[in-house]
């Protein structure tokens, strides 16, 4: 089964309705099923994404996972609304040294455990990833330690933010339909 993973409901709703899916459950995550597919809304951070992973792999039968969303972006990569899909993950958090490699795409993204607003934060974090989001570090952390085969992870971003002044929570509905064609090809 394959399991496509978003951090909130502003950002899953699209595939949710474009893709049929019911929901399911939702006591410990909103968990969506639709044919042979399930789409799970983690929450917002790495440790609710990790735990999110836990639930749905330990509870189905997963065999192939889709973390898509948003993203802010760290440097001149694309504009607001540009898709990207993510070849290696860094996560920004000292304690955090583990670094995933996804496929042979250039783009790097960093997992932070606190939303990156600060011009001077996001120019700290460009000397390392292209883009930030923060959830896709804990999900590969939790993939990891559950021996779930990497290869069949991937992570596809829209960008929705590249800057202090960005409203994030106004950009998103209005970019995160262009993860659609990517979306359907994960699901076919």
């Amino acid at each position: 089964m394959k399991a496509a993973i978003f951090a909130t409901r502003l950002e899953a709703d699209f595939a949710i309705s474009a893709f049929g899916f019911k929901k399911i459950e939702s006591e410990n995550f909103e968990v969506f099923a639709a044919d042979n597919s399930l789409l799970a809304v983690s929450g917002v951070g790495m440790l609710s994404a990790a735990l999110c992973v836990q639930y749905i792999v330990r509870k189905f039968d997963i065999s192939e996972m889709l973390n898509a969303g948003a993203c802010g972006i760290l440097g001149k990569k694309g504009k607001v609304g540009d898709v990207f899909e993510i070849g290696k993950v860094v996560c920004a958090d000292d304690f955090c040294k583990d670094e995933f490699f996804l496929s042979e795409n250039p783009n790097t993204l960093v997992s932070s455990s606190r939303a990156v607003k600060k011009d001077e934060e996001r120019m700290r974090y460009a000397g390392i990833a292209d883009f930030v989001d923060m959830e896709c570090y804990g999900i590969l952390k939790s993939l990891s330690i559950l021996n779930f085969p990497l290869e069949n992870f991937s992570s596809v971003k829209v960008a929705s933010d590249f800057s202090e002044g960005c409203d994030i929570k106004k950009n998103i509905p209005l970019v995160i339909k262009n993860l659609e064609c990517a979306v359907s090809n994960f699901l076919k």
